[in-house]
Formats: structure tokens, C-alpha cells, sequence
């Protein structure tokens, strides 16, 4: 068995490091408005979720599930992921982009409130915990690196 080299270990690092803020930020705010603050977890299971009546909302828990997916084999396994490893590092920045469709789809007429508000006043609307998961989903495929030949 060879020992792995400094640049494994970094990206091995990286891969564990990426995975536990996909976890982390699931329970931070995603939304930070005025009187309200969401994290993932209370749109998903909490009450602002059983208000939704959709299983559409359980979406958003793939993101952390991946993270923990991708720590487990990264971390534990060998690097023996229990999904493909191509899929299991593109499903959170998917999982985000799917998230985005169906809000834009859902808001239909309401959509239009928020054409009218200026950009800096919609990025102020998300909360660290949103801005987290998506640096963290763009860089994870990054990650993964090449098949080999």
C-alpha cells in the first residue's frame, strides 16, 4: 500500500472540508429578511415546511445529505463513495439550481413584487447559510477530479 502524497491529502482535506460546510449551512439562515430568518432546515421540516404542503420543499435536504455522503467517503471509506462519485459531486449545485427553477415557477404572480426591488436589497434578502451552500456546491465538483485513463 502506498503511502498517499502531500497533494492527495490536501484535496482529500478539501473534499471533507467542502462537504462539512454543505452540512453546516443547511441549519444556518438562508433567508435574513427584516423580522424573519430561515435556515434550510425550517423550510424543509420545520414550520414554515408544514406550511409549504409540498414534497417538493425535501428537495433541499439532498444537499446535506450529499455533504454527508461525500465526508463518508472521502473520510471513511477509502474514497469508495456510495453514489457515483461524477453525480454525488454535481448533486448539490443541481439540487440548487432545481430549488431556483420551481421558485421562479411557484412565484408566478408574485415574481413580479420582486422584479421591482434592487439588486443589493435581493442580496441582502439571503442569509450566509445560502451563500455558503453555494460556493460549496460550485467548488465540490471541482473537487472530484479526473477518471483515470
Amino acid at each position: 500500500m502506498t503511502k498517499p502524497t502531500f497533494m492527495q491529502a490536501s484535496k482529500k482535506a478539501a473534499i471533507i472540508a467542502v462537504g462539512a460546510v454543505l452540512v453546516a449551512a443547511f441549519f444556518m439562515p438562508w433567508f435574513d429578511a427584516v423580522f424573519i430568518r430561515l435556515s434550510a432546515w425550517d423550510i424543509v421540516f420545520g414550520d414554515v415546511g408544514q406550511m409549504l404542503k409540498t414534497p417538493v420543499r425535501f428537495i433541499a435536504a439532498l444537499i446535506p445529505t450529499a455533504g454527508l455522503l461525500v465526508i463518508y467517503g472521502a473520510a471513511f471509506n477509502s474514497e469508495n463513495y456510495p453514489v457515483p462519485k461524477q453525480f454525488l459531486f454535481l448533486l448539490p449545485v443541481l439540487t440548487l439550481l432545481a430549488i431556483a427553477i420551481i421558485i421562479y415557477v411557484e412565484t408566478g404572480d408574485y415574481g413580479r413584487l420582486m422584479r421591482n426591488i434592487d439588486f443589493e436589497s435581493f442580496i441582502k434578502i439571503f442569509g450566509i447559510g445560502f451563500w455558503l451552500t453555494q460556493i460549496a456546491s460550485i467548488i465540490l465538483p471541482f473537487l472530484r477530479g479526473r477518471k483515470p485513463a
